[in-house]
């Protein structure tokens, strides 16, 4: 692709609206390799750039809507990133040795990359493009577990670096205060017989002196250190505190030597993981690129392209824009109106005419520069955009007029024109504005027809600007080649930038010559010269364009029509729903209130039933009793959805002498739960399964028949379908909630008591495991104000001791 075509389209001017979602020095620099070379090599990178792009679009847009405290919508963190380049080459170095800052700054990208690597981690299903990015990030946390808390941000070591620096730096301060006592006793003693200049202490060349007046410095024993810039005052270090300043200077030997030592052990700590950390340094570079991207197609409304399958050959852009005219309007609170247009395998050829400044210059370069976006793999800014994949994007616009080689404009543009029709192919695409233009109009004509037409046996998509009649003449008559206009007001005899594919465009000069104030006298002569056949030329473009603005209106009607009925439909649909939900709302309260009647007699007959002394007889009795309270519950529920509910439960009442066949489901009367009979154990006698339990009853257990399970399906209103979940099947008696949190453990729980309260279970196992006994203390202050729990201990050592705990229930 040649430089000279990205820089007529515009793209370099694109990629500087990019860049201003650039937020780190790392991203600028990366910024300025895609400069060098935007565009990918190949359809496969530039499909790959666009889905990770895609991805990225759709996680900013989750974080715009999103809590910025929940870091699961956030997309990576990119700020404050720098290029480390130099620091990393150092670490391939054997022997050298990392300033402070720059260690300092290896350790933020380091913590930059696993920051990134996690979030996208979390994602990892959903962004496959991103993660295979993050998965190229190494875990860092380790390392920076060594090295963090080690360096201020300035690239300052901490006391805490080292138990040695940190006594050094104690010892020095210690010092420090010994020679201020010192020195401060001694400007005490010296201040009154006038011999110091000031009463204070301050330092020079690294040690504390004192200020002297100039003609008294023979007066104070100690080494002059310098006077002030006026003479009149000489800094001396006293006797008092001459080996005091040298055992300060000996500690800051030695704490450099131990800063040296430090920095030694981080460096050679980092360049262990070089590698790993070159990797993060490119992949962190080239993430934050996608994300700015992603910001920019947010902004600017944009999709990312697809492009066109193979066998296959279209060009097609819905809505489009031209982002860099959109950005400039936008500022000045105007907005771009976009274009459709569609190209393929049979008409390859667009040619644009109409009025000047119509905007036949800005739909070529939009078409130009949005193929070029997506060949970058950046989003463009349409509804819907469809490319073959081109290996040229040949252009020609404006003035190329060249003094300095001798060529004129025409000379110039033929001169392009020879280098773009030797390069086109049946992969190339190809803009000419103002074909034939800049000499004679009739052997313009003809040159541009001659050209198009060579370019359309070339079979390359190309797309053209032009005035000149015999090309319009051309496109309205050769297969192959459409015509399309740029619109055009005519009262107010200016352009409106509607495209209208299908019909040849009014370039109307004399009548915007009249408007613009042009003697009419001149534009009458104009039309006398102009001729016959071409005044009549005009007219009929001029009924060709008003007819075609009838259809468009008609169109528009159309649409407004089809837009309130469904307007209309969709206020139909939510009356419906709203009263759906009323009905629905409605059952539901019916449906509760059933249930708190059935179980107030459940409770009363379960009371009736603790209080006999024929216990086992009436208990039968009773519990029949309650199996018909359930299905006259169930018949109710029916009875209320009104057709709608569920089939009642088919059910056999258990006959004194009735069999009871292996594999029937029955219900029983001590757990008012169904089981399945797996086998006979002796007459009156089987073997049963209820959940995870294995019980052998007898005959007198057992209430009922059920011909199916007893869980009810509900027959739902028209349109609606319901898919259960599979429910686990799970011990009646006992529930482990390890390995769980503390929110998720008292729902586990609170829950299996309201199943063991209606399965009539009296007594529970939790096992909750030892650990820091934080389950077991929630979960008890959970069962202290429990309404279904009687009393609860620490179960016995052969029942899991101190890991289990033991809940009596309430019935």
């Amino acid at each position: 692709m040649s430089r000279s075509a990205l820089e007529a389209l515009e793209l370099p001017a694109l990629l500087d609206v990019v860049g201003r979602y650039v937020v780190s020095p790392l991203g600028e620099w990366r910024l300025d390799v895609l400069r060098e070379n935007p565009l990918h090599e190949n359809r496969s990178e530039a499909e790959k750039s666009l889905a990770e792009t895609g991805e990225a679009m759709e996680i900013c847009a989750r974080a715009q809507g999103a809590d910025d405290d929940d870091q699961r919508t956030q997309p990576p963190r990119f700020q404050g990133l720098r290029d480390l380049r130099t620091a990393i080459d150092k670490l391939g170095v054997e022997g050298s040795v990392l300033e402070a800052i720059e260690i300092y700054h290896l350790l933020e990208l380091l913590d930059h990359a696993d920051d990134a690597r996690q979030r996208l981690a979390r994602e990892s299903g959903r962004y496959r493009h991103l993660t295979e990015h993050s998965g190229r990030l190494a875990d860092f946390r380790r390392l920076l577990s060594d090295l963090s808390g080690k360096l201020r941000p300035n690239g300052e070591l901490l006391d805490e670096a080292s138990p040695l620096l940190s006594r050094i730096r104690r010892q020095i301060e210690q010092q420090r205060n010994l020679i201020q006592k010192t020195l401060e006793e001694f400007v005490r003693h010296h201040y009154e017989e006038g011999v110091l200049q000031e009463d204070y202490v301050t330092i020079r060349n690294g040690r504390l002196v004192v200020p002297v007046k100039s003609t008294w410095k023979r007066r104070v024993e100690g080494v002059i250190h310098g006077s002030s810039s006026t003479g009149q005052t000489t800094f001396i270090e006293p006797v008092e505190s001459i080996e005091l300043n040298n055992r300060i200077v000996e500690l800051l030997e030695e704490e450099h030597r131990e800063i040296v030592r430090i920095l030694r052990e981080m460096t050679d700590r980092l360049r262990m993981e070089r590698t790993e950390i070159s990797t993060a340094l490119h992949t962190l570079a080239d993430l934050e690129i996608i994300f700015a991207k992603a910001r920019f197609g947010i902004n600017f409304r944009c999709s990312t392209a697809t492009f066109a399958c193979k066998g296959e050959s279209r060009l097609k852009l819905h809505q489009a824009r031209h982002p860099l005219l959109e950005d400039v309007l936008n500022r000045e609170g105007r907005r771009v109106l976009p274009f459709s247009l569609t190209l393929k395998e049979r008409r390859r050829v667009l040619l644009v005419s109409g009025p000047n400044a119509g905007g036949k210059t800005v739909i070529l370069k939009t078409i130009g520069l949005l193929t070029l976006m997506s060949q970058a793999g950046i989003p463009v800014p349409a509804e819907e955009a469809e490319h073959p994949w081109f290996h040229h994007v040949l252009a020609n616009f404006g003035d190329s007029q060249s003094i300095t080689e001798s060529l004129s404009t025409f000379s110039a543009h033929v001169e392009q024109l020879k280098f773009m029709m030797r390069e086109a192919d049946d992969r190339s695409l190809v803009l000419i504005d103002e074909l034939g233009a800049a000499t004679d109009p009739t052997e313009g004509g003809a040159f541009g027809v001659a050209v198009v037409d060579h370019f359309l046996q070339r079979n390359s998509f190309t797309a053209v600007s032009t005035h000149l009649p015999e090309l319009k003449a051309y496109a309205s008559n050769r297969d192959g080649v459409e015509n399309a206009a740029v619109g055009f007001e005519e009262l107010t005899l200016k352009p409106n930038y509607v495209l209208t594919i299908g019909i040849p465009g009014r370039s109307a000069g004399l009548a915007m010559a009249e408007r613009l104030g042009i003697p009419e006298e001149v534009i009458k002569r104009a039309r006398q010269a102009l001729g016959e056949h071409a005044g009549e030329a005009a007219a009929f473009l001029r009924r060709l364009h008003e007819k075609v603005a009838e259809l468009e209106a008609a169109r528009a009607e159309l649409e407004k029509k089809d837009a309130a009925r469904e307007e209309e439909s969709r206020r139909f649909r939510r009356r419906l729903e709203g009263e759906h939900a009323a009905k629905i709302s409605q059952m539901q309260r019916r449906t509760d209130e059933c249930i708190k009647h059935f179980e107030t007699e459940m409770r009363s007959a379960i009371q009736k039933l603790d209080d006999s002394r024929e216990s086992s007889r009436i208990g039968s009795e009773m519990r029949r009793q309650l199996s018909k309270k359930r299905h006259q519950l169930r018949s109710n529920l029916q009875e209320e959805v009104g057709g709608g509910g569920h089939e009642p439960e088919p059910v056999r009442e258990l006959q004194p002498d009735e069999p009871i066949p292996v594999g029937s489901i029955v219900r029983l009367n001590s757990l008012g739960a169904a089981g399945k009979v797996i086998q006979e154990l002796s007459p009156g006698r089987w073997e049963m399964q209820v959940g995870q339990l294995r019980l052998k009853v007898s005959r007198n257990n057992i209430s009922e028949i059920l011909d199916e399970a007893p869980t009810p399906t509900p027959r739902l209103a028209r349109g609606i379908t319901f898919q259960p979940a599979e429910k686990p099947i799970q011990s009646l008696s006992e529930i482990k909630v390890i390995g769980q949190t503390r929110e998720d453990a008292r729902a586990s729980v609170d829950k299996f008591l309201d199943d063991a309260v209606v399965a009539h279970i009296a007594r529970i196992r939790v096992i909750h495991g030892h650990g820091m006994n934080t389950l077991r203390n929630v979960l008890w202050r959970m069962f202290a104000s429990h309404p279904h729990v009687e009393r609860y201990y620490q179960a016995e050592q052969s029942e899991g001791g101190a890991g289990a705990t033991i809940v009596e229930i309430r019935l």
